[in-house]
């Protein structure tokens, strides 16, 4: 995985007899989502130097804090959650008020047609338990940003997500990136996922 000396975590014990391994694995919980995938590892989890004591490993090591199995998809008790874009940059539940004519119905930005050619990596290997990323915001006017209110209780979300969006644009090729991170109450914002299409 490109970091020396990270111990992976020891694989599931098998039965050598194929019809026994095939039971054993057709018994367990058809899903499992591992939470938290290379933050601090687990106690009892062996981190570099073997040590299993209480204290967790660094982040980046290819643990997961914890990780839940499920008889279904999705999840009982989950729910999806629909957000739509709002003027002046606000994310919300409801639908936005204004109509798609006016002037707040929609947002511009100039495409960056040099911003492929950035990248967050620093000078340490990407493949690197901590690669440690350079994320700057782009430059003004050249993307668009909307937040929503805090969220009022922990949640977790599993599954995929998706963005609809309507589009009209002046050039000929333009790619779309969309980010999805959370942002911390310090105002720092953690990663979650990104999405690519190219129009």
């Amino acid at each position: 995985i490109g970091a020396p000396g990270v111990d992976l975590p020891p694989d599931r014990p098998w039965p050598e007899d194929f019809d026994a391994a095939l039971a054993q694995y057709e018994a367990e919980p058809p899903i499992r989502v591992s939470f938290e995938q290379g933050a601090a590892g687990a106690g009892d989890r062996a981190c570099p130097d073997g040590d299993r004591s209480p204290d967790p490993c660094p982040p980046g090591y290819p643990y997961s804090v914890v990780s839940e199995s499920y008889e279904s998809w999705p999840p009982p008790g989950t729910t999806p959650w629909r957000l739509f874009l709002q003027p002046d940059g606000a994310l919300d539940e409801a639908p936005p008020a204004v109509v798609d004519t006016s002037a707040r119905g929609a947002d511009t930005y100039r495409y960056d047609a040099s911003s492929g050619g950035l990248g967050i990596g620093a000078s340490r290997s990407l493949m690197s338990t901590n690669p440690g990323f350079t994320w700057a915001p782009n430059p003004e006017g050249t993307s668009l940003s909307f937040l929503s209110e805090p969220l009022e209780a922990d949640t977790a979300m599993v599954g995929t997500a998706s963005v609809d969006l309507w589009v009209r644009s002046t050039a000929p090729d333009v790619d779309l990136e969309v980010d999805l991170t959370e942002v911390r109450p310090d105002g720092r914002e953690t990663y979650v996922q990104s999405g690519w299409l190219r129009a």
